[in-house]
């Protein structure tokens, strides 16, 4: 057997690595597309819940089960408009911050190669009326 030169024998090059905070940045902007998504579609929800408020106004149902299933129907998409607007507009904010934040300093990155480094200094829950609050500080 003829042998093969060292110089003929192709190695794969060395993997790239992600720089740090690319998989956040890409999760920012997934987050912003479907936060849109959901706003847009909550703007058509509630346009159409709209032209069947106009229609339950203006009346010309054949009968009162009629009426009644319009008025259902209206109820569901106004639901469905403020349900899809609030996740909408929630995931658009969480992505609009991803992306925002700076890349992350030479600290934060030995602090993730080191869990023990990040410290949770307090932690604070207030309850109130409507829910609570949770607030968090510490050094990450």
């Amino acid at each position: 057997m003829a042998s093969v030169p060292a110089t003929a024998i192709a190695t794969a090059p060395a993997p790239v690595p992600a720089s740090p905070g690319s998989g956040r940045v890409a999760a920012g902007a997934a987050l912003i597309g479907v936060g849109a998504a959901a706003l847009i579609g909550g703007g058509v929800a509630l346009g159409v819940a709209m032209s069947t408020d106009s229609k339950l106004i203006s009346g010309g149902f054949k009968n009162g089960i009629d009426m009644q299933n319009a008025f259902d129907r209206r109820n569901a998409l106004n639901t469905a408009s403020i349900v899809a607007g609030a996740i909408g507009g929630a995931a658009a904010i969480v992505g609009i911050v991803l992306v925002a934040l700076p890349k992350p300093s030479a600290a934060s990155e030995h602090a993730q190669a080191h869990p023990s480094a990040a410290e949770l200094d307090s932690l604070l829950i207030v309850p109130g009326l409507d829910g609570a609050t949770l607030a968090l500080q510490g050094r990450w």
